[in-house]
């Protein structure tokens, strides 16, 4: 099953402008080591090594040099708002279909994340961490329910 899919180019960066002119903070993404090291400290703490392992492992499969948007690979996003998860279901996925492979969670100190994985097509994936309050209902519910 292949999912068409539209992707922007987005370097890591904390700052985007938003559509009504004022400058934000932005939704998160690496593809790679390089974009996920440049991250670091932008990210919860129990998040980075997690997200980091991720990013190695496309490294180490699909070459550290390869276009993250339009080659084989995958990437990963980091949501913390509720305008982070608009953008991911406008720009990269749907969120409230059964299209994830797996839904898993990463305890942190002041808030309980989770980490939904979905496969696009054989060959690219996409793992989406964001805080359990601000996660749609499709992906709670794979969740054990003392977790939730």
């Amino acid at each position: 099953m292949f999912l068409s899919m539209s992707f922007s180019v987005c370097y890591p960066s904390v700052f985007r402008i938003r559509e009504n002119g004022k400058e934000g903070r932005i939704l998160l993404k690496a593809g790679t080591v390089k974009e996920m090291q440049q991250l670091q400290g932008q990210v919860p703490a129990e998040i980075y090594p997690a997200a980091l392992r991720i990013v190695t492992i496309l490294d180490d499969t699909y070459g550290a040099d390869r276009d993250v948007d339009n080659n084989d690979g995958g990437f990963v996003l980091i949501a913390e708002n509720i305008q982070d998860i608009t953008d991911i279901d406008q720009r990269y996925v749907s969120l409230n279909g059964n299209r994830h492979e797996i839904v898993d969670v990463v305890k942190c100190e002041n808030k309980t994340y989770i980490n939904a994985f979905f496969l696009c097509n054989n060959e690219f994936g996409i793992n989406i961490f964001m805080p359990m309050n601000i996660a749609p209902h499709a992906l709670l519910g794979e969740l054990p329910q003392n977790v939730r």
